[in-house]
């Protein structure tokens, strides 16, 4: 597949995530059949958007994209299937829990694919994604508590704890990713803060942290210098 053909591919891939992760959160903002349907609708949109990112990667053997696309759905299916167990399933909430992570990672192939997956991109990319919804579900849940209008509080909070564990998911991907790549790229310092500040070092390490080519240059200069006596 040429270049062409696969940034269309991802542009779609990006259409349909966010086309479902909208559609479901926006569903989940309301009580009744129509809004469960249009939940469902949702969580189709966000398989089809790991579909057609998996698809592309296969396409682009991009291998490494391939295993971030399948933990996803794996963590996304294990999400789906807590949320079934529970003592008060609907419909609205197997897609949220699963399809929202389906589709933020299909989302982040969409926007980082032209790149490794080992990078620095999806520190940064997760790491923003788990910041907002972090932000976003403590708004809904701190709204929740504080009025008493109808029914809304109780599943208004309930898509606020959500958002919380899909900030999680997004936070536990950067964390891993921000590993290896600070790991691999020899960064000591970087690795150092990404292992003992997990989630906020790995976003701060995917902002600003160096690539392996910049270390070996920096490590080049600093051999030159000391050869002319510079220090």
């Amino acid at each position: 597949m040429d270049g062409t053909k696969t940034a269309s591919a991802r542009r779609t891939t990006n259409l349909l995530a966010f086309a479902g992760i909208i559609v479901i959160f926006v569903s989940g903002l309301f009580l009744g059949l129509i809004p469960q349907i249009i939940s469902i609708i949702g969580g189709v949109l966000a398989l089809g958007a790991w579909g057609y990112a998996s698809f592309t990667a296969a396409r682009a053997r991009q291998i490494d994209w391939l295993a971030a696309l399948g933990l996803a759905l794996v963590i996304g299916a294990i999400l789906a299937y807590i949320t079934l167990t529970d003592n008060t399933p609907d419909s609205v909430s197997v897609p949220q829990m699963g399809g929202l992570t389906i589709a933020f990672l299909a989302s982040a192939y969409a926007t980082l694919g032209a790149r490794p997956a080992l990078e620095r991109g999806i520190p940064t990319y997760c790491g923003a994604w788990a910041l907002f919804t972090l932000v976003i579900g403590g708004t809904l849940v701190g709204g929740a508590i504080g009025t008493n209008i109808g029914g809304a509080a109780p599943y208004i909070m309930t898509v606020g704890f959500h958002l919380y564990t899909i900030a999680g998911v997004l936070a536990a991907y950067a964390w891993i990713v921000g590993l290896i790549a600070s790991y691999r790229t020899r960064a000591w310092g970087w690795f150092s803060l990404v292992v003992f500040l997990p989630a906020i070092g790995a976003f701060m390490y995917g902002l600003f942290g160096p690539s392996r080519q910049d270390v070996i240059l920096a490590q080049e200069n600093a051999r030159q210098r000391k050869a002319v006596g510079l220090r």
